[in-house]
């Protein structure tokens, strides 16, 4: 009976281990101050982020869930269009944080604060940030990476944020941005050679207008192979190469000038 208690205290302590060495490794993939993510989905985003690290871009999407926030912390959201205000004051204090704690302490303070700032700078360029808070209703948002607002066309940005829930504030909310930007993220930030934007706008309208365009470039081609006359609507191209040859045998050489 006692090695079966001694059992039963020693599996406790790997198992409380265990789970403090996931939170510490999620850290800082994710920060859920709501507490409504699952152990399913933190186990998600912690793989995916994990995945990613061995990608050639080695992007990440965080996941931050917050009950309150100050006002001062919300005025880099734009809820209408988030890739128009990449970043906010909550995220940037966030980075700032993380570059500090990345810095070697014993280096001189010149080196410090520049350790820092590349730390900070490499964390916009590759870091996106799901947040999920309260602000007069629950919102869900994205502060993109630098190179995810690089990395996506206005077409692109269309497409990917169309039906998001963002006004909700929910791990399922949290999660549908999640699985939607990941897709996107894995394909066309983490894997390719040089980061661009895809298909614009501009080129799908040109796409859909060119079936029209051409007809319209098929008629002014048949116009000028076989013109008319207003006078005469069924004259055609001979009777316009007679009328040319007879003024210019009768001595009009710029024959063009009488039309």
């Amino acid at each position: 009976m006692r090695w079966k208690n001694l059992l039963l205290v020693i599996g406790t302590i790997l198992i409380s281990s265990l789970g403090l060495s996931l939170t510490a490794h999620a850290s800082p993939y994710i920060h859920d101050q709501l507490g409504i993510l699952s152990a399913q989905q933190r186990q998600q985003i912690i793989q995916t982020n994990q995945q990613w690290q061995r990608t050639r871009n080695r992007p990440q999407l965080w996941v931050y869930t917050y009950a309150k926030l100050p006002d001062s912390a919300l005025l880099g959201f734009d809820y209408s269009n988030p890739f128009g205000t990449p970043g906010n004051d909550l995220m940037d204090q966030r980075f700032q944080q993380l570059g500090q704690q990345a810095v070697d302490p014993t280096a001189s303070t010149g080196d410090q604060e520049y350790a820092a700032a590349q730390a900070t700078k490499r964390l916009h360029d590759k870091v996106s940030v799901i947040v999920v808070y309260p602000d007069n209703g629950w919102h869900t948002v994205i502060a993109p990476s630098d190179n995810l607002t690089s990395g996506i066309s206005d077409f692109q940005k269309w497409t990917l944020t169309r039906r998001l829930p963002t006004k909700q504030g929910t791990a399922q909310s949290a999660m549908t941005f999640f699985n939607r930007y990941q897709k996107f993220i894995t394909k066309h930030i983490a894997k390719p050679a040089k980061i661009k934007p895809g298909l614009s706008w501009a080129w799908v309208s040109f796409w859909i207008c060119s079936p029209f365009l051409l007809w319209i470039l098929i008629k002014v081609l048949k116009a000028l192979r076989h013109p008319t006359f207003v006078d005469d609507p069924h004259a055609g191209a001979d009777m316009l190469s007679g009328y040319l040859w007879g003024r210019w045998m009768g001595g009009d050489h710029d024959p063009w000038d009488h039309f």
